[in-house]
Formats: structure tokens, C-alpha cells, sequence
């Protein structure tokens, strides 16, 4: 059991102190009133009633909100955890609690450096994780990126090994060889369909109908110099003459269809 404790006089003209409702500032006497001999004493509610609201009708939810308003308006009382069990620790007890040193008895309950060691701990662990964390979130947007970027790379190369490529230039590739090759938009477009008129015409077959293209366009609108892997490679590319008589097999097929469709 705690021993005697004084109140001092000038707890009545504090304005910390005055703040409080009726019940919180019951709840603060009844704390020093019970703590132990190093100012500490549990802070579970239940303890609390028992101890402090022994005959009174409150609830343990009362209680603690009570407990809350203490501890922020209060500020030598400070609440801490230690194994899950809540404890309040009155920084300023031997300033107001006269004690005969040979008297004193040692606390049984756990200091508060106990749960500020314990804090530190958890805080260094939760770093630990954190950083863990980071570091497997960085690794699988790096292993996501380069995913994407084989996927893209497949994607083009699939693209430009169909011989639809050629009808089907895309807008960033047309730009690409308009400013690599001298040769018009409308050029690059023309070009497209008649190597497509004449790989057909031929059965002929490219593993990159992009690199074919672009070769055909430098060879004919002056800039042949290759500037990629696929162009340094080597490429047989078709003279105008074969183009041309593509595209005139072309024109033939087309008009024989349309007569059969007259007829």
C-alpha cells in the first residue's frame, strides 16, 4: 500500500490544474494519492476505478477518457507501455512528494526508460523492415522495367518482321526515316507499299521489313549510310526497275478484278 502523500497548496491556483473537469482532477490526487514510492502505478482502468472510483458508478470507458484528459493537460503525467500493459510515470514527484531516503521502497513496476528502450528497439526494427522493404520494392520496379522493356523490344521486333509493316508504318517510325533519309512522308508511305506490292509478287521474306524499308530509302533519296545493327547487316535491297514492275503487276491484278466484277 502507498504511504502518506502530500498535496502542495498551489496545486489549487494551477492553471493546468483548474482545466480539468471534476472527475479528472479526482483521477490526478487519486494518482499521486496511490502511487509508489518512485511516483509510478498502473494506469490499467480497471485498476484505476478500483483504486480511485472505488464507490462510484462510472465506467471503465469514463475512466479513460478522464485518464486522456489528465495526461494531456497534466505534463508531469506520462503514460507509457511496457509488455502491453499501460503505466503512468509523475515526472515531477520528488519536487512535490518529501520522502525519508531510507524509507523508500523500490518500484516494482517497470521504469519508463524501460518503454522508451523498448520503443527504440521497435522503431530500429520497424527501420529494419522499412528498409527491406525499399530495397525489394526498388528490386521489383527494376525486374519490372526491364520486363517491360524486353517485352516492348519483342513487340517492335514482331512488329517489324510481319510483312503487314510495311502497310502499317507507324507514325514514330515514318518521322524517324523522314529525318533520317531525306525522303517525304508521303515517300516513306508510297515506299512501304510498294516493297509490300513487290515482296508479294517475289515471295520474298526479311527478318526486319523496318531495316528494309529505311535501306531502300537511303539507297534511293540519298542517305545510305547505315546507322543501326540491323542496317549494318546485310540487305538485298530491290532496284526501282523491280519496284516498279510490282507495282505495275499490281495495277494489272487490280483491273483484271474489276473486270470480272463488271462482268
Amino acid at each position: 500500500m502507498a504511504r502518506k502523500r502530500m498535496i502542495d497548496p498551489s496545486i489549487w491556483s494551477d492553471e493546468s490544474f483548474g482545466s480539468l473537469s471534476s472527475g479528472a482532477k479526482i483521477l490526478f490526487i487519486g494518482l499521486f494519492s496511490n502511487a509508489d514510492d518512485e511516483g509510478r502505478i498502473l494506469a490499467n482502468p480497471a485498476y484505476l476505478k478500483a483504486t480511485v472510483f472505488m464507490y462510484d458508478t462510472v465506467t471503465l470507458d469514463i475512466i479513460k477518457t478522464k485518464r486522456t484528459e489528465v495526461i494531456e493537460k497534466m505534463s508531469s503525467v506520462i503514460l507509457y507501455e511496457v509488455d502491453g500493459k499501460e503505466y503512468i510515470q509523475l515526472s515531477r514527484w520528488e519536487e512535490y512528494q518529501k520522502q525519508q531516503k531510507d524509507r523508500i521502497q523500490p518500484s516494482k513496476l517497470p521504469m519508463l526508460a524501460d518503454a522508451k528502450q523498448m520503443l527504440s528497439k521497435r522503431v530500429a526494427s520497424a527501420k529494419q523492415v522499412l528498409t527491406q522493404y525499399s530495397i525489394s520494392k526498388d528490386k521489383i520496379s527494376k525486374d519490372k522495367r526491364e520486363e517491360d522493356r524486353l517485352r516492348k523490344e519483342t513487340k517492335v521486333a514482331n512488329a517489324t518482321a510481319s510483312l503487314s509493316y510495311l502497310l502499317t508504318i507507324p507514325v514514330e517510325d515514318v518521322a524517324d526515316m523522314v529525318k533520317t533519309t531525306g525522303a517525304t512522308e508521303r515517300q516513306v508511305r508510297e515506299k512501304g507499299q510498294a516493297l509490300y506490292d513487290y515482296c508479294e509478287s517475289k515471295g520474298k521474306q526479311y527478318k526486319n521489313y523496318k531495316a528494309l524499308l529505311r535501306a531502300t530509302l537511303r539507297k534511293d533519296y540519298g542517305n545510305p549510310k547505315p546507322k543501326t545493327m540491323a542496317e549494318i547487316a546485310h540487305i538485298e535491297v530491290p532496284t526501282t526497275e523491280e519496284l516498279e514492275r510490282a507495282a505495275r503487276m499490281r495495277a494489272q491484278l487490280n483491273g483484271l478484278a474489276k473486270s470480272k466484277e463488271m462482268k
